[in-house]
Protein backbone atom coordinates (compact mmCIF):
# COMPACT_ATOMS: atom_id res chain seq x y z
CA UNK A 1 0.00 0.00 0.00
CA UNK A 2 1.52 3.39 -0.92
CA UNK A 3 0.20 6.80 0.49
CA UNK A 4 0.67 10.26 -0.89
CA UNK A 5 1.79 12.46 1.16
CA UNK A 6 -1.01 14.14 2.35
CA UNK A 7 -2.61 10.77 3.18
CA UNK A 8 0.66 10.49 5.85
CA UNK A 9 0.45 13.77 7.13
CA UNK A 10 -3.35 12.85 8.03
CA UNK A 11 -2.21 8.98 8.89
CA UNK A 12 0.29 10.54 11.54
CA UNK A 13 -2.06 13.28 12.64
CA UNK A 14 -4.66 10.45 13.83
CA UNK A 15 -1.74 8.34 15.34
CA UNK A 16 0.12 11.43 17.27
CA UNK A 17 -3.57 13.80 17.72
CA UNK A 18 -6.22 11.00 17.89
CA UNK A 19 -5.25 9.74 21.38
CA UNK A 20 -5.84 12.43 23.31
CA UNK A 21 -9.35 13.07 21.62
CA UNK A 22 -10.27 9.47 21.94
CA UNK A 23 -9.14 9.70 25.59
CA UNK A 24 -11.94 12.64 25.65
CA UNK A 25 -14.44 11.43 24.35
CA UNK A 26 -15.05 8.13 26.08
CA UNK A 27 -14.33 10.21 29.12
CA UNK A 28 -17.81 12.73 28.08
CA UNK A 29 -19.19 9.46 27.03
CA UNK A 30 -18.81 7.64 30.70
CA UNK A 31 -19.31 10.50 32.21
CA UNK A 32 -22.36 11.23 34.53
CA UNK A 33 -24.19 15.66 35.24
CA UNK A 34 -25.12 16.39 38.09
CA UNK A 35 -25.00 19.75 40.11
CA UNK A 36 -22.75 21.07 42.81
CA UNK A 37 -22.36 23.72 45.23
CA UNK A 38 -19.65 25.96 45.55
CA UNK A 39 -18.45 24.86 49.23
CA UNK A 40 -15.86 27.43 50.34
CA UNK A 41 -13.03 29.31 48.60
CA UNK A 42 -9.24 27.33 49.23
CA UNK A 43 -5.77 28.45 49.33
CA UNK A 44 -2.72 26.28 48.69
CA UNK A 45 0.99 27.08 49.95
CA UNK A 46 2.90 26.37 47.06
CA UNK A 47 6.47 24.94 46.86
CA UNK A 48 8.03 28.59 45.73
CA UNK A 49 6.34 30.33 48.84
CA UNK A 50 3.16 32.13 46.52
CA UNK A 51 -0.60 31.75 48.16
CA UNK A 52 -2.71 30.17 45.19
CA UNK A 53 -6.45 30.88 45.55
CA UNK A 54 -9.08 27.65 44.15
CA UNK A 55 -12.51 26.99 44.80
CA UNK A 56 -13.59 23.73 46.21
CA UNK A 57 -16.99 21.88 44.87
CA UNK A 58 -19.03 19.90 46.43
CA UNK A 59 -21.40 17.57 44.88
CA UNK A 60 -23.22 14.26 46.09
CA UNK A 61 -23.01 10.70 43.84
CA UNK A 62 -25.30 7.93 44.93
CA UNK A 63 -23.40 7.00 47.86
CA UNK A 64 -21.32 9.83 48.93
CA UNK A 65 -20.32 13.42 48.89
CA UNK A 66 -17.40 14.03 47.00
CA UNK A 67 -15.15 17.35 46.58
CA UNK A 68 -12.80 18.55 44.19
CA UNK A 69 -10.66 22.00 43.98
CA UNK A 70 -11.84 23.95 40.44
CA UNK A 71 -9.74 26.83 39.20
CA UNK A 72 -11.06 30.13 40.05
CA UNK A 73 -11.41 32.29 37.10
CA UNK A 74 -14.97 31.81 37.34
CA UNK A 75 -17.80 34.54 38.36
CA UNK A 76 -19.25 31.45 40.90
CA UNK A 77 -18.69 32.57 44.65
CA UNK A 78 -19.55 30.04 47.68
CA UNK A 79 -23.19 28.46 47.92
CA UNK A 80 -23.34 29.21 43.70
CA UNK A 81 -24.75 25.84 42.21
CA UNK A 82 -22.40 24.70 39.43
CA UNK A 83 -22.86 22.14 36.68
CA UNK A 84 -20.85 19.13 36.82
CA UNK A 85 -19.39 15.86 35.09
CA UNK A 86 -18.18 13.15 37.03
CA UNK A 87 -17.16 9.64 36.13
CA UNK A 88 -19.26 7.27 38.03
CA UNK A 89 -16.61 4.93 38.99
CA UNK A 90 -14.16 7.40 39.86
CA UNK A 91 -16.13 10.50 41.51
CA UNK A 92 -12.93 12.00 42.35
CA UNK A 93 -12.02 12.57 38.15
CA UNK A 94 -14.64 15.42 38.33
CA UNK A 95 -14.86 18.31 36.33
CA UNK A 96 -17.35 21.62 35.92
CA UNK A 97 -19.43 21.41 32.94
CA UNK A 98 -17.13 24.19 31.09
CA UNK A 99 -15.82 23.75 27.47
CA UNK A 100 -12.57 24.96 28.82
CA UNK A 101 -12.72 22.98 32.02
CA UNK A 102 -13.40 19.90 29.60
CA UNK A 103 -11.92 20.33 26.95
CA UNK A 104 -8.56 22.95 27.89
CA UNK A 105 -6.51 20.34 28.50
CA UNK A 106 -6.85 18.15 25.69
CA UNK A 107 -6.05 21.25 23.21
CA UNK A 108 -3.01 22.21 24.81
CA UNK A 109 -1.76 18.26 24.88
CA UNK A 110 -2.63 17.90 21.20
CA UNK A 111 -1.22 21.16 19.95
CA UNK A 112 2.22 20.51 20.16
CA UNK A 113 2.11 17.22 17.81
CA UNK A 114 -0.79 19.16 15.78
CA UNK A 115 2.48 22.17 15.17
CA UNK A 116 5.13 20.33 14.13
CA UNK A 117 2.95 17.97 11.82
CA UNK A 118 1.61 21.94 10.51
CA UNK A 119 4.99 22.93 9.95
CA UNK A 120 6.46 20.21 8.32
CA UNK A 121 3.84 19.35 5.67
CA UNK A 122 3.55 23.14 4.81
CA UNK A 123 7.16 23.90 4.67
CA UNK A 124 7.76 24.44 0.92
CA UNK A 125 10.29 22.37 -1.44
CA UNK A 126 12.52 24.93 -1.65
CA UNK A 127 14.12 24.18 2.20
CA UNK A 128 13.89 20.22 1.30
CA UNK A 129 11.07 18.72 3.86
CA UNK A 130 11.47 15.39 4.97
CA UNK A 131 9.13 13.92 2.80
CA UNK A 132 9.05 16.39 -0.41
CA UNK A 133 5.40 16.75 -2.09
CA UNK A 134 3.93 15.16 -4.46
CA UNK A 135 6.38 11.66 -3.26
CA UNK A 136 4.87 8.21 -2.44
CA UNK A 137 5.41 6.61 0.71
Amino acid sequence: MQLNRTQFFLLLFIVFVGPFIDYKILWLHNSIHTTGVVYFMGHTLELHGDISTHRVIMFKTEKNTVTFNAGIFDPSKTGDSVSILYQKDNPSDAREDLFSRIWGDTLVYSLLPFLVLLVIFITPDSLDPLIPKKSII
